[in-house]
């Protein structure tokens, strides 16, 4: 085995490592990118006002 051949097998276990590690910076299903970083898209739901006796 020859040093570059030791160096293609280290540099491919590296890869494989991080290929591997949870991706902890995946987003959460159904959210969106803009919803991850607090920018509402979507209506929000309606909560009617009980202090001013219309529910």
């Amino acid at each position: 085995m020859t040093d570059q051949q030791k160096r293609e097998a280290i540099e491919k276990m590296a890869d494989d490592e991080i290929n591997n590690l949870p991706k902890k910076w995946l987003l959460p299903e159904k959210m969106s990118l803009a919803e991850a970083f607090g920018i509402h898209t979507k209506q929000p739901y309606y909560y009617p006002n009980f202090l001013d006796g219309s529910a």
